[in-house]
């Protein structure tokens, strides 16, 4: 979807990004691949293991869960957006980790822009 968007937006097609967090539906802990060589995973040690907790706390679904009617909402009112004032990334229902991930989405966006300007593939601000 990000690549998408880069080779798109000339055209008025834009590509975005939803990044939703754990809601009773969602199930990407349960359904994450397992290392191939669990040796090299056990490699990573207590940090593995904090990485692993902390996603497994941001995107495991829980009866605090948020309704997932706010990512129908999010997408009616993104489609309802006029061309050109969309967000290429956006993020719902992360809860704690929610303004990490929204500035991490902020970071790329400036650096890709400035990229972007650098090669002279959109105009300079």
């Amino acid at each position: 979807a990000e690549t998408y968007h880069y080779e798109l937006l000339h055209t008025g097609i834009e590509s975005i990004v939803v990044q939703p967090g754990a809601y009773p539906a969602t199930d990407i802990i349960t359904k994450q691949l397992a290392p191939d060589l669990p040796a090299a995973a056990e490699k990573y040690g207590v940090y593995g293991g904090k990485i692993k907790g902390g996603v497994e706390a941001l995107f495991t679904p829980t009866p605090k869960s948020p309704d997932a009617q706010e990512v129908a909402d999010l997408l009616a009112a993104i489609i309802a957006t006029p061309n050109g004032q969309r967000k290429q990334w956006y993020a719902i229902g992360i809860g704690a980790g929610q303004p990490a991930v929204e500035g991490i989405n902020e970071s790329t966006g400036q650096f890709s822009n400035g990229v972007q300007r650098a090669l002279g593939i959109i105009e300079q601000a």
